[in-house]
């Protein structure tokens, strides 16, 4: 498994996903002309870093379970941003069973109501414990 690292761009959001340092963010603008191609290989890495964390607690019973938190920081998204993002929201609720504690801190700059409201929508649509945070 390895570690996305995506630079932002004027389009998409900077993104990393690390399994071994346990970070986790979309930071950015996410507008890209094809969001689901944008967002697939992050569903699909939600769904190996599952399976990842599955072979890892099966082989080794007694490794401790860590926190995980996903950090959202967006400053404009696409209705189809928006649909890729929930999807990967559902992917992130099944990690569930593999940590300590799962959560999502869904960050919205000061003001901006359209982001907070997403941030308000997808935590009624998900079982994930949301923090909506204004920056």
């Amino acid at each position: 498994m390895n570690k996305i690292s995506l630079e932002a761009t004027e389009f998409s959001p900077r993104v990393i996903f690390d399994h071994i340092d346990f970070v986790f963010k979309i930071e950015g603008e996410s507008s890209p002309e094809d969001a689901r191609s944008f967002y697939a290989p992050l569903i699909k890495w939600v769904d190996d870093f599952s399976l990842y964390l599955h072979f890892l607690y099966s082989s080794k019973p007694d490794t401790v379970k860590k926190d995980i938190v996903f950090l959202f920081h967006l400053n404009y998204v696409t209705s189809s941003s928006l649909k890729n993002i929930y999807t990967l929201l559902l992917k992130i609720d099944l990690l569930k069973a593999y940590a300590a504690q799962l959560s999502i801190k869904w960050m919205f700059d000061k003001g901006d109501e359209d982001m907070q409201d997403n941030g308000i929508e997808f935590s009624k649509m998900v079982r994930t414990p949301f923090e909506i945070l204004s920056a």
